[in-house]
């Protein structure tokens, strides 16, 4: 399978790579970029922090906004899986994972 996924160069996303690339069943992974997809798997790793961000506004433009527009491109190219990765406070992690139950065209 072929993996696809933003925020690779991040804490949790360097570490996904990692075991993408570990991971026999995946035959590629690719680290989105302004060229258009066609995947199998789409894997978001985007997150930060209020402070990071600067406010409330930026914050949400990184941990809900560009998600669903990820989201949103994935499903426009008929991705089979789409996974999101994210903290919610401090109190937990949350994977969001979305697989189409539509059968093969």
């Amino acid at each position: 399978m072929i993996a696809t996924l933003i925020g690779s160069t991040g804490l949790t996303g360097s570490f996904l790579v990692r075991q993408l690339l570990a991971d026999a069943a995946i035959t590629t992974v690719i680290s989105v970029s302004r060229k258009s997809l066609s995947r199998d798997i789409y894997f978001s790793c985007l997150g930060t922090t209020i402070k990071t961000a600067g406010s409330k506004e930026n914050f949400e433009k990184v941990d809900h906004a560009a998600i669903v527009a990820f989201a949103s491109i994935a499903k426009a190219h008929d991705a089979k899986i789409i996974h999101a990765r994210f903290r919610h406070g401090r109190e937990r992690e949350l994977d969001v994972l979305l697989q189409s139950d539509q059968g093969p065209d």
